[in-house]
């Protein structure tokens, strides 16, 4: 237990959230976590941020599941498949670390979720790369170059799996 002793009398009021309306925007992946779930399955949350429009500057939050069911990972390697070409991420077919996405763009369609018991959330539906294939975002030269390198062999495992 950690003892705070902080005066919130004059603290803002916690912000409503509001999902965006279900469309598609323009968006750029500004953060990512590897994490579980509560069932303890690995898996990726990304935090994307809307630029342009009625939404610009609204995050929309998604994940990606790693592991679990053979289903679900197979849907998770085909979505972060698809969001790696969207993105025009240097090599769709090997991703490294998370990282790479941050700063890249691309084209997401969003869907509004509702469950019982829970608050509206926004899902992201699917990925389209921006007209022109561009990610808008700097590639140094060095960087460019690098990528053209293939990766480096390894097992079809990944570190949590045995």
């Amino acid at each position: 237990m950690a003892e705070l002793d902080m005066d919130l009398t004059n603290a803002p009021d916690a912000p409503v959230y509001e999902p965006a309306p279900e469309g598609t925007y323009k968006a750029k992946v500004v953060d990512s976590e590897v994490t579980k779930s509560k069932s303890g399955n690995h898996m990726i949350n990304w935090t994307w941020e809307i630029e342009g429009g009625q939404c610009d500057g609204k995050k929309v939050f998604d994940r990606i599941m790693l592991s679990g069911s053979d289903k679900s990972v197979e849907v998770g390697r085909s979505r972060l498949k698809a969001m790696a070409v969207a993105c025009n991420h240097k090599n769709p077919n090997f991703v490294r670390d998370t990282e790479e996405f941050h700063g890249l763009f691309c084209m997401i369609r969003v869907g509004v979720e509702t469950r019982e018991g829970y608050e509206p959330k926004n899902v992201i539906r699917s990925f389209k790369a921006i007209e022109g294939g561009a990610s808008l975002k700097t590639i140094p030269t060095a960087q460019a170059k690098a990528a053209q390198v293939p990766p480096v062999a390894r097992p079809n495992k990944l570190p949590w799996e045995k």
